[in-house]
């Protein structure tokens, strides 16, 4: 969190940050590694400016980047709440995935239900 902090100390209001909370690391779940919550209030005890959105939701991804733009004088920080391995429900929140590869069968399968996935949210223009 070095780097936090010298972004709220010297007011670097044009810093924005996004943090894949994504619940999952090389060793585990993170909160059974190391404490990472409240991670909203260690930015603003920083001095960052903080939004904590569904990563997954591309209409919040968008607006948040929106705002981001608007953060007067301090840097801003967009916390993404995210599914590691969202879509394939095999890998979703396994922490086994988080260095795995798919086969070329799974792949060819797992992007074939997400490219369908994809073309029914009618939010999400790819």
């Amino acid at each position: 969190m070095g780097g936090g902090h010298v972004g709220g100390h010297f007011k670097l209001d044009s810093l924005v940050c996004i943090v894949d909370r994504n619940q999952l690391g090389i060793d585990g779940r993170t909160e059974d590694v190391m404490a990472v919550e409240p991670i909203e209030d260690r930015f603003t005890s920083f001095g960052w400016e903080v939004q904590r959105i569904d990563g997954h939701s591309v209409d919040q991804i968008v607006n948040a980047l929106d705002t981001a733009k608007l953060a007067s004088r301090q840097p801003h920080v967009i916390i993404a709440d995210t599914v590691k391995g969202k879509g394939v429900k095999r890998m979703e929140l396994d922490v086994n995935w988080h260095v795995g590869n798919l086969s070329p069968r799974t792949t060819k399968r797992s992007t074939r239900n997400f490219s369908r996935e994809v073309r029914d949210d009618d939010r999400c223009h790819l």
